[in-house]
């Protein structure tokens, strides 16, 4: 039987591999001014609505912290968007119904929409 590894090297995987990801941002987009990473839509509150798929685990979120400061000036965490309801989820996340999408969408598209302009 093997163990799982500690949260903090789930952590440090995630953040190297989002690290890689914005080496390539970097390399492909070298005029990109932002890059805001982002966690799937999480349940209200990130509890569970029935399938633990929907909650973003902290070590994801340590993950992002991470590699904004390794890249303070170039790399921001996004909001961490939620769903009001749980109904809004297929069988408890993290897929959404039509209704669900369409409020996830909407919640979005608000958010990006009060942002400043390039």
């Amino acid at each position: 039987m093997t163990s799982s590894p500690p949260r903090s090297r789930h952590s440090f995987s995630i953040s190297a591999a989002l690290s890689a990801v914005v080496n390539v941002i970097q390399h492909k987009f070298p005029h990109a001014r932002t890059i805001e990473l982002l966690t799937m839509v999480r349940a209200p509150g990130n509890l569970s609505c029935g399938n633990s798929m929907g909650v973003v685990a902290p070590f994801i979120d340590q993950a992002i912290l991470a590699v904004t400061r390794r890249y303070p000036e170039l790399v921001r965490a996004g909001p961490r968007f939620e769903v009001g309801r749980c109904d809004l989820f297929k069988n408890g996340g993290p897929h959404f119904t039509s209704d669900g999408s369409a409020t996830v969408a909407k919640t979005i598209a608000a958010h990006y929409a009060r942002q400043d302009g390039p």
